[in-house]
């Protein structure tokens, strides 16, 4: 209840936590998207819980992780001639699952297959897609993005 006199509230507390950010880790809203083309700098690397990557100027689905449950894997992403990984011919990334969510599951996702193609890092064999269109990997299992221009 405010005092309409001062504008003082009364009987409440000087301080008080925000429960926005357990909102947000609750929501799933923890790093799930990440924009890049915004920063040179920043854009050669993605590492964390992401869930789906764009392409600031054309908000274009670039990466897409399609987990089958409501977390999701460490992603690992760099591009390995220190460009950005928009203009990157060559991006290398991983999953990890530290938790151990996915030990039982491959990890599937997406690419945007107009951009690029992904390749197994070890043998530089090409990844098949699955019957719904996505390719899967193993957590640890390194993969490459190879630019298509």
């Amino acid at each position: 209840m405010d005092d309409a006199r001062t504008g003082l509230a009364q009987n409440n507390r000087a301080f008080s936590w925000s429960s926005a950010v357990a909102l947000e880790y609750l929501l799933g809203n923890y790093e799930n998207e990440r924009v890049l083309g915004t920063n040179p700098e920043r854009d050669r690397a993605v590492n964390g819980h992401v869930r789906e990557l764009f392409d600031f100027a054309t908000g274009h689905s670039l990466f897409r992780i399609e987990a089958t449950k409501p977390v999701f894997p460490v992603l690992a992403m760099h591009s390995t001639d220190n460009l950005p990984i928009l203009q990157s011919h060559r991006v290398e990334f991983l999953f990890t699952d530290p938790a151990g969510n996915f030990a039982a599951a491959p990890i599937r996702f997406s690419i945007d297959a107009a951009r690029w193609n992904i390749v197994d890092a070890a043998t530089g064999r090409v990844l098949d897609r699955d019957s719904s269109g996505s390719f899967s990997a193993t957590p640890e299992h390194a993969l490459l993005l190879l630019g298509k221009n």
